[in-house]
C-alpha cells in the first residue's frame, strides 16, 4: 500500500493538473486506491497553484515517510 501512496505522490507532483489537464496514462495495474489519491480526486481544485499542490504533496510524503521509517529523515 505504501508504495502505491508514494507512486501517486510522485505522479501528482510531476503532473499537478491531474486529472483536469494533459497527463500521461499510468499503468492500469496501479489502482487508484489509497488515502492520498482518494483525497486528491475528491478535492479537485482547478484553480490550485502548482506550488500549493506540491507543498501539500511534500507534507503528505513527510508524514508517510516518518510513519514508515524509524530513523529521522527530516528536520521537522
Amino acid at each position: 500500500m505504501w508504495s502505491r501512496e508514494f507512486f501517486w505522490m510522485a505522479f501528482i507532483a510531476a503532473f499537478p493538473d491531474f486529472p483536469c489537464e494533459d497527463w500521461p496514462l499510468w499503468d492500469p495495474r496501479i489502482s487508484m486506491e489509497g488515502e492520498f489519491i482518494s483525497y486528491w480526486m475528491s478535492n479537485i481544485d482547478v484553480g490550485r497553484s502548482h506550488r500549493v499542490a506540491r507543498q501539500m504533496i511534500w507534507s503528505s510524503f513527510e508524514n508517510l515517510a516518518v510513519a514508515l521509517f524509524p530513523l529521522p529523515l527530516f528536520d521537522l
